[in-house]
């Protein structure tokens, strides 16, 4: 290209700021989507000091981001395809690492798993070729209309469906209410809602997405380990992992109260309006502005993270792929964001994870070990 080091500083920072005319975007994706080729008047020295110069141009962890907007710059330096799945490193390390593949274990991604366990003890392992079940009147089958089994279903109480780690189910409860299962979750309902008084469920543990069927005389009331959600009808998720020291309530459309359990005080209820987040944690219950898609992506069979740190990342594939994490290494003062199906195996996501060159990674059965 023959630039001089500070022609690459400005050019960089137009590019970054979204100020390149179109030949200079050009030059910039061009020239570092080299640094895997070996083409003429680029040698190894140009491309050190081209990347010392891209890393020196961008703000420090003094609190503004690294961010660089190089998604087809990894696509060609992680060397693997990325159709369907878009990966961004924030804090990043531009100099050339090799990456080493890991192709010869894999883990596949979970699917449709559940178990019930009825009011007379009966447990049935659900089948993984439905997606869900329908309890009615006359008892519960699968959403397509087959008997769960032979009849063994019709029991009258309370009934608790659990999925496990890299399982998923779907539930329409007696009143017609949705419920989508995340992975490593558990749902306790009635088989029959009673005709007067609050129609009451508890998530017990894991995440959960509610789509409630309005009645005006009968409030749909979620009960999870610290906190009751009331609602008429809306449409909300629950992230209640009992791992996690927070509990989220998200509200998609309508609107619900969140209260603790131990008091019905004003000073420890909420309101929230769609868009808003309740935050359950140490006793007290904080409202926020959030991200609609991000906050609600799993049940649209997405893995999403945005500025997260690795190890909120790997919570999310371990639950999802029913892995174990185990930490050689770890990355400190970087984020990830991305955006990939849940429908992918492991590695495909590990590949763009190491392809940063921050942290690599093993498989072994279904331990995934993270190193340098």
């Amino acid at each position: 290209m023959g630039m001089t080091k500070e022609e690459t500083k400005q050019l960089l920072k137009r590019y970054n700021t979204d100020q390149c005319t179109e030949r200079e975007k050009h030059i910039v994706e061009e020239t570092l989507m080299q640094f895997n080729e070996d083409q003429p008047g680029l040698s190894e020295k140009r491309l050190e000091q081209l990347g010392s110069e891209i890393y020196k141009n961008l703000p420090g962890p003094d609190g503004k981001s690294r961010s660089i907007k190089l998604w087809s710059v990894i696509a060609a330096i992680a060397s693997v395809s990325l159709v369907g799945i878009s990966i961004l490193m924030f804090y990043p390390r531009l100099d050339v690492v090799p990456v080493e593949t890991n192709t010869v274990q894999d883990v596949s991604p979970g699917g449709n798993k559940a178990t019930i366990k009825f009011a007379n003890g009966k447990t049935i392992n659900l089948s993984a070729a439905k997606s869900g079940i329908i309890i009615s009147a006359n008892g519960t089958t699968y959403d397509d209309g087959t008997p769960i089994s032979n009849g063994e279903a019709d029991v009258s109480g309370i009934a608790t469906i659990t999925t496990p780690n890299g399982g998923e189910y779907q539930v329409v409860l007696q009143d017609g209410t949705k419920v989508w299962l995340n992975a490593a979750s558990t749902l306790l309902y009635p088989t029959t809602f009673q005709d007067r008084g609050a129609r009451r469920v508890e998530l017990r543990s894991g995440e959960a997405y509610f789509q409630v069927t309005k009645d005006s005389k009968r409030p749909f009331v979620v009960k999870t380990r610290s906190q009751d959600v009331t609602v008429l009808g809306t449409t909300f998720n629950i992230n209640a992992y009992s791992d996690q020291p927070q509990i989220k309530t998200t509200l998609v459309e309508g609107s619900v109260k969140v209260a603790l359990h131990s008091t019905n005080s004003i000073t420890n209820s909420k309101v929230i309006k769609p868009g808003e987040q309740a935050i359950l944690q140490n006793g007290k219950i904080a409202v926020s502005r959030i991200d609609l898609g991000l906050e609600t992506a799993w049940k649209d069979g997405k893995i999403q993270f945005e500025n997260a740190d690795l190890k909120t990342v790997m919570a999310m594939l371990q639950r999802w792929y029913d892995i174990e994490v185990e930490y050689a290494y770890y990355p400190t003062g970087v984020t990830f964001s991305g955006n990939i199906a849940r429908s992918k195996n492991i590695s495909e996501i590990l590949e763009l994870i190491q392809s940063t060159g921050d942290v690599h990674y093993k498989i072994e059965g279904r331990k995934v070990l993270l190193m340098k």
